[in-house]
């Protein structure tokens, strides 16, 4: 019984100690690392997005790397381009109302990633198909 009670104590003591700095690590880094960061490098997508709601897909992408995108959506949907710093979002492409777009984009800031984002302010839920292509110049 006595080793139990030591490993019981040794574990509960780990854990609370990883625990304690996971959680601060958390804090620290609270808005560096999106939920949805694909590790592609070339995809194509076919999304339905909800009346009201938004899609973002966020790509590891560095300065010395360039992005090609197109879209088509069966309406007009609010696109930008951004990523995140320490709990800000700044905008490479301000929001803008677009059904279709081709184009390129080249980071200028080293953030690590960037994120596309569509919102669709329709009725209805629009379609929308996506194609990216992370290239070296």
């Amino acid at each position: 019984m006595d080793v139990f009670k030591r490993y019981f104590f040794s574990f509960l003591i780990a854990s609370v100690i990883i625990f304690v700095i996971a959680y601060h690590a958390e804090k620290y880094y609270e808005g560096q690392m999106p939920h949805n960061l694909t590790q592609e490098t070339r995809d194509e997508l076919i999304v339905k997005i909800p009346s009201g709601q938004g899609y973002e897909t966020c790509l590891s992408l560095q300065k010395t790397k360039k992005l090609e995108y197109s879209f088509e959506a069966e309406e007009a949907l609010e696109f930008n381009l951004h990523y995140h710093l320490e709990g800000e979002t700044i905008f490479d492409q301000h929001p803008k109302m677009l059904q279709t777009y081709m184009g390129n984009f080249s980071p200028k800031e080293d953030a690590g990633y960037y994120c596309l984002m569509w919102g669709n302010p329709a009725e209805k839920p629009v379609s929308l198909n996506f194609r990216f292509e992370v290239l070296k110049p």
